[in-house]
């Protein structure tokens, strides 16, 4: 059943990965034909910027009350090992679905960063940014 709690969070949560893709991409856009930093460099920063981002909309803005997960170190640790898990799965779904399933190149693309995304949520809320406090003996 979904609360009103785990709904208002899944909202904030597509809100907030919205916005991040749209940084995500403008950033690197933004960077390389403006600033004029050269497209891989500036692919690299959008990368990192964009992590950076998500920690801080999934820790402040999606999970934020009852903890967020603990110390802002704590949930930092947990999010950099999720954060390598995840593109790690990723990366190795991508290669399984281009090259063995041979899925067309952006279905390939796409559809583990859409299974990613769902997953990310309820890893985020049980483990990274757990919103529920232990009871105190």
């Amino acid at each position: 059943m979904i609360t009103r709690k785990l709904f208002a969070q899944i909202a904030r949560y597509v809100t907030g990965s919205a916005a991040s893709a749209l940084f995500a991409l403008c950033l690197p856009l933004f960077l390389h034909h403006v600033v004029g930093v050269e497209a891989r460099l500036a692919a690299a920063c959008g990368l990192v910027a964009a992590t950076l981002l998500n920690f801080c909309i999934a820790r402040f803005f999606v999970f934020s009350g009852g903890g967020s997960g603990g110390s802002l170190r704590q949930s930092l640790g947990r999010y950099a090992i999720s954060v390598i898990s995840f593109r790690s799965f990723e990366y190795a779904l991508f290669v399984f679905l281009f090259d063995i399933w041979h899925l067309p190149y952006a279905a390939a693309l796409g559809l583990p960063l859409v299974v990613s995304t769902i997953l990310k949520f309820f890893i985020y809320r049980s483990f990274v940014f757990r919103t529920d406090r232990p009871e105190k003996a």
